[in-house]
């Protein structure tokens, strides 16, 4: 009996998804067996272990949550304070993510920092400056606390968009640099030059 006990914990641990493996070996589970008489029903409860559930918050790619980036669409679409363009461009900016960063990029598949800002709000119907001196020159300063889902963030010699709100944080789209995608990250006021209003 003990032996056809063991051969089942084994037959199990083989045949299970690696996700469903026997948190308990087989030589446990065996010596537990051992303790029990010949003739006693044997009850054996093996314990596994599920996959672990993906964060909501970081996507897998570094390039952001899907999650807060359908989220984060939904929300803009839903707010009455924006217009039809601003939502647009941030719709548009959303869809970038995972996109590779090319510098002097301007889209559709590549861009730059600015490439990605003025691809969004062109796609939008808004023509903005080419650079990001350009843009931070060009747009209103509106503040942190003034800001709303389209306005750009400038950083020295850097631009992002700010995308809105979500699970108790600020986020912004960004095309990096070199190495890295177009992504979805939370907003950093450190270095945070300007909220630029796109007029």
């Amino acid at each position: 009996m003990l032996e056809k006990g063991a051969e089942l914990l084994r037959s199990t641990t083989k045949s299970a998804p690696k996700h469903l493996a026997p948190s308990a070996g087989p030589r446990r589970a065996v010596s537990r067996l051992a303790a029990v008489g010949v003739g006693t029903v044997l009850t054996m409860t093996v314990a596994f272990t599920a996959p672990p559930q993906a964060d909501a918050t970081s996507g897998s790619s570094g390039t952001g949550s899907p999650v807060i980036a359908k989220r984060l669409r939904a929300k803009v679409i839903a707010d009455k304070r924006l217009s039809a363009k601003r939502e647009l461009a941030v719709r548009v900016a959303l869809y970038q993510r995972g996109d590779p960063y090319r510098y002097g990029g301007r889209g559709p598949n590549a861009f730059d920092c600015s490439g990605l800002t003025s691809y969004a709000w062109g796609r939008a119907g808004k023509k903005l400056p080419r650079t990001s001196s350009g843009q931070r020159a060009w747009t209103r300063n509106v503040g942190w606390a003034g800001k709303l889902p389209g306005d750009l963030l400038f950083y020295s010699g850097h631009t992002a968009m700010y995308v809105g709100f979500s699970s108790g944080k600020h986020w912004m789209m960004e095309a990096p640099h070199s190495g890295l995608r177009v992504r979805l990250i939370q907003a950093r006021m450190r270095g945070l030059i300007k909220v630029g209003r796109v007029r």
